[in-house]
């Protein structure tokens, strides 16, 4: 029989399909491999390389796509030691996400699309090639969760809850443009963010069916107002909390929680000062101007910017912040996002101080930068008579204006 040359996408090492397989940190070379002699029947000349393995006419469905393997080697072997500090939810985003994604066409893209930024991080000779792969994959794996969304089960609750969180890994990862804050462009509120604010929503309704679920330690081990109803409740509702702390759920109480049943006065971060502050200015920078309505969108924003610091402070060392912090991007109105798509000074104001926690977590390589990045940009909006109230989240970051 005929036979034809085995294809694959071209890959960024200068020939058809073949890729290095070595460690996704450290940059060693590739373990030895199989040779292509060592396949039975279909040993090539010494001069043919990987790429060039003869396939018969049946076969052509076997074509292997070896950037796509890369991408996903990448994942279990170093992209999912990068999504947190905690040894339990290492193993869940190496084990049961990828084991999620086989069932999950979506999942897997996202997957793909998070290792293949990776991958330009750490190679940025070839970081084009990988970040185009990253775009075009999340833009494929984008339309399962917009088919799925009206039709939410216990089925495919999870897999839209690892797609949210890979998308918003993925929007800190991408490259910066110089005029970027995030959350809204030139063009209005972030497509990204839409769609992370629609995920959570439903999401927040279907915690039953996440939590029996095979990542249902990710929802567990961090509990947030907003993503989490019940734990709301208990922190406006210090009924609901006994004497020790505890609220009516199985949960262990948080400093947080017994601050809200009148307990430990620690519990209220030391970040509450500067938040009170920025309130009180912009209360008396507002009010007295009648305007009610803008003034309550403000309030609300820092009501849920306050709350992301009162668990950030209160989560264990090794527990990953992402889904505190992006729970204020989830609350947050969308008046409030108008206001900072403007450039409103007082939203840029509000979004400085929001810096600061991304700021804190700039260990990680996706979110490494944007801190800085956020307050450059804020200073820069912002006319000279604000900028004394952009002070503490310059020094909590360590820029120093130009």
């Amino acid at each position: 029989m005929a036979r034809k040359a085995a294809s694959a996408s071209q890959s960024p090492h200068g020939y058809m399909g073949s890729v290095s397989m070595g460690s996704s940190t450290t940059g060693h070379p590739p373990p030895s491999v199989a040779t292509p002699g060592s396949v039975s029947g279909l040993a090539p000349s010494p001069q043919m390389g990987v790429d060039t393995i003869p396939l018969l006419d049946d076969e052509s469905h076997l074509t292997l796509n070896m950037v796509d393997l890369e991408l996903l080697h990448n994942f279990v072997t170093s992209t999912c030691f990068t999504i947190s500090q905690n040894p339990e939810l290492r193993t869940l985003w190496r084990v049961e996400v990828p084991r999620l994604a086989f069932h999950h066409d979506f999942v897997m893209r996202a997957i793909l699309a998070v290792s293949a930024a990776h991958m330009a991080h750490w190679k940025p000779d070839k970081a084009d090639f990988y970040i185009s792969r990253a775009i075009a994959h999340h833009k494929i794996g984008l339309r399962g969760p917009t088919m799925i969304l009206p039709h939410v089960n216990k089925d495919n609750c999870s897999p839209l809850y690892i797609f949210s969180a890979l998308t918003a890994i993925l929007s800190l990862a991408m490259p910066r443009k110089p005029d970027d804050i995030l959350f809204v462009g030139s063009e209005g509120v972030a497509e990204w963010l839409f769609l992370l604010r629609g995920i959570s929503s439903i999401v927040d309704s279907s915690r039953d069916w996440l939590v029996s679920g095979s990542i249902g330690a990710m929802v567990h081990r961090v509990n947030i107002p907003g993503l989490d109803p019940q734990l709301q409740s208990q922190l406006h509702d210090p009924a609901s909390v006994d004497s020790n702390g505890n609220g009516s759920s199985s949960h262990t109480a948080t400093p947080a929680m017994s601050a809200a049943a009148g307990g430990a006065e620690h519990a209220r971060p030391p970040e509450d000062d500067h938040l009170q502050e920025l309130r009180r200015f912009v209360e008396r920078d507002l009010g007295g101007g009648g305007d009610t309505e803008r003034l309550q969108i403000y309030t609300n924003a820092m009501d849920e910017l306050a709350k992301s610091y009162t668990h950030v402070y209160n989560l264990a060392p090794t527990d990953c912040n992402l889904r505190s912090i992006f729970s204020w991007a989830c609350q947050v109105s969308n008046e409030y996002l108008t206001l900072l798509s403007q450039h409103q000074p007082h939203a840029l104001l509000i979004f400085a101080h929001y810096s600061i926690l991304l700021h804190r977590l700039d260990s990680f390589w996706w979110v490494k930068g944007w801190g800085t990045h956020l307050i450059t940009r804020i200073y820069h909006l912002i006319e000279p008579v604000y900028r004394q109230w952009v002070r503490w989240p310059i020094e909590e970051i360590g820029w120093v204006p130009r």
